[in-house]
């Protein structure tokens, strides 16, 4: 009876113990490994609200050129426009484009 007591014990051990290697490693492999793993499905999300972020700046910009190309524009605002956006010039001018640097000068330390 102790050896069959002692076999049962050992028997049922080594199931639990099987049991949590086997849930370990499938937890392991679905959050690392899998095709939509946790980690996946991280980097997707991030990426989701990043796209979603632009996109809501696109269609505030082009809700804002809509209204713009909506209303009637006066021959001075489309040349304004032209010349600010697509450096359009009259035939008797030369356009220069003026580049902001950020580049500061600095006294020296004493």
């Amino acid at each position: 009876m102790a050896f069959s007591d002692f076999l049962k014990k050992a028997l049922s051990r080594f199931r639990r113990v099987v049991i949590a290697a086997s849930s370990v490693a499938a937890i392991i492999w679905f959050v690392f490994f899998d095709s939509y793993s946790l980690v996946t499905r991280i980097k997707l999300h991030r990426e989701k609200a990043e796209l979603t972020k632009s996109n809501a700046l696109l269609r505030s910009e082009m809700n804002r050129l809509t209204d713009i190309l909506s209303r009637d524009l006066t021959p001075m605002e489309i040349e304004r426009f032209a010349r600010e956006k697509y450096f359009m010039s009259r035939t008797d001018e030369t356009v220069y484009t003026v580049v902001q640097s950020d580049l500061t000068l600095k006294a020296p330390d004493k």
